[in-house]
Order: structure tokens, then sequence, then C-alpha cells
């Protein structure tokens, strides 16, 4: 198996996500590799059809990423980082791997923008479609 350094994840609020994030830190763990944990708040104006992501709306969502979806860094005993990224969420992760010379990506099957995936197409899907470092999908659990 090839040494992992950095894993990026991507991250939304969604079940899936965390579940995403928990399979990066375990991953990460045998070899003490860094996991970036990334969100794009592209996906929101969407959602919204308005710009939601200026102002107060994006200190609440950059508080609830730091604090609350990411919270199973602060134990993880890992090197980490959280960004906050704008764009739409598979182009983020992308450029997001690419920065950080990535050994994996891990995203969930399915996000916050599940139900939308008809209109804007399935991050998952685009992530592996265009990933040039493994991609680990997890899947949805209802």
């Amino acid at each position: 198996m090839a040494e992992v350094r950095h894993i990026v994840v991507g991250v939304d609020g969604s079940a899936n996500a965390a579940a995403a994030l928990d399979w990066a830190i375990t991953l990460a763990r045998p070899h003490g590799a860094t996991v970036t944990a990334v969100h794009a708040l592209g996906l929101l104006d969407r959602l919204a059809h308005e710009r939601v992501t200026t102002g107060d709306h994006r200190e609440a969502i950059a508080a609830e990423f730091a604090n609350e979806w990411c919270a199973a860094l602060d134990d993880a005993g890992l090197p980490c980082e959280r960004l906050l990224v704008d764009g739409p969420p598979a182009d983020v992760i992308l450029a997001t791997a690419a920065a950080a010379a990535a050994d994996l990506v891990v995203v969930g099957e399915r996000g916050i923008g599940a139900g939308l995936a008809s209109e804007l197409g399935s991050t998952s899907h685009r992530v592996l479609a265009s990933s040039v470092v493994p991609v680990l999908v997890v899947p949805h659990t209802p």
C-alpha cells in the first residue's frame, strides 16, 4: 500500500459527510496523515437560489463547520486543517486535493444537496470522474 500523507474530505453538515470524515480520520491514523476538511460554500447559493454565504450567514456556517461538522478532528490526534472555500463542491474538493498534493479524497455518496442531484449533478460522481488520486466514496446509509 502506498504511503498516505494527506487526505482531503468533503464536509457539508450531512450524516454522510460525517461518516466520510470518520473514514478519513480512521485511514489517516496509522500513517499520521494530515486530514483537510473542506466545505464548499457555493452549494448553498444554489440550494437557496440566492446569495446566502455572506455576512451573518457565512459566519454562522463557518462556526457550524468548525465547531460541529468537524468536531471529530479535535479528538483525532492528527494534523488537520479546516477550509471554507467559495465554489461548486466538486470543483472545491478537487482543487483542494490538488493544492494539498493529497494522496486520497474521501466524500460521502450523498450530502445536503442530494435532493437536487438531477439539477446540480452528483458531487461524489464528479469527484470520482475527475480526480487524479484515489477517491473513497462512503455509501449513503438511510
